[in-house]
């Protein structure tokens, strides 16, 4: 059987975006390597952007996860389970929050 290979391009505006990845010999190699157009485009962005956009999405999903939390509908042990997860977020997020602060420190000390 053949298999199938998912196009990277979706729609004729992002051959531009397709290009300049190419032209680029890591971005390229991401590529090949399977990652998608969109996650090479992300990385090719400048730190601060590319932080911006990641933590805009945490903080969407977090909000949709406090609305499910919020419910009220989860069983002792579906809970019990989340909270190891929870808690590795919780870890994470304070860990980007601590780097944030000790470069705009050392940005205020130039």
């Amino acid at each position: 059987r053949r298999q199938e290979i998912e196009p990277l391009v979706k729609d004729s505006r992002q051959i531009s975006t397709l290009a300049r990845a190419l032209a680029n010999p890591v971005h390229a190699n991401a590529l090949k390597n399977g990652k998608s157009l969109a996650d090479v485009e992300l990385e090719a962005l400048p730190a601060d952007e590319r932080l911006a956009t990641n933590l805009n999405e945490a903080q969407a999903a977090l909000q949709d996860a406090l609305g499910v939390a919020g419910r009220g509908t989860l069983r002792p042990r579906e809970a019990d389970k989340l909270l190891e997860p929870g808690r590795n977020v919780r870890a994470l997020a304070q860990n980007v929050v601590d780097l944030l602060s000790k470069a705009a420190a050392a940005d205020e000390k130039r």
